[in-house]
């Protein structure tokens, strides 16, 4: 029972910690900042910040689940998996969805920055990037924890 609670609860935090940070790097960077020229594609320093956002958004999360399961390994280990399934099939998901339709269609000014970002379409390696920063993220917090 500990180890699903743990899961679960250090899965929610990760998730809770990652919208807010993409909240606020899209809120500080504002438009111009988040995409590159008038594409839906995002530009460098988008791409570093999520990257950054995904590997502390894995400390917080792996740093409540090490505490609840008081460091089982084994427990860290389904978490990791968990956010690498989820975040393959979201990838895979969004892919198919939103960059078929975004990948020629230029981004107007009058559109706003939400809107936008629902149309963002991502360079192909962050669905590998930024799974494997969080799951590194994950690990660290709990090899803190535990030593």
């Amino acid at each position: 029972m500990r180890t699903a609670i743990a899961i679960s609860v250090g899965f929610a935090v990760l998730g809770l910690t990652y919208a807010w940070e993409f909240i606020l790097i899209a809120v500080c960077l504002g438009e111009d900042g988040t995409f590159a020229g008038t594409s839906y594609r995002p530009s460098s320093a988008w791409i570093t910040l999520n990257l950054l956002a995904g590997f502390f958004a894995g400390l917080a999360g792996g740093a409540v689940c090490t505490l609840i399961s008081r460091g089982r390994w084994r427990t860290i280990g389904v978490l990791c998996l968990v956010v690498g399934v989820l975040s393959v099939g979201e990838s895979v998901a969004k892919e198919v969805i939103v960059s078929a339709e975004n990948m020629t269609e230029q981004r107007l000014p009058t559109v706003s920055i939400w809107t936008s970002l629902g149309k963002l379409v991502e360079p192909r390696f962050m669905h590998f990037a930024n799974p494997a920063v969080t799951i590194a993220g994950i690990i660290v917090a709990s090899a803190i924890q535990r030593y």
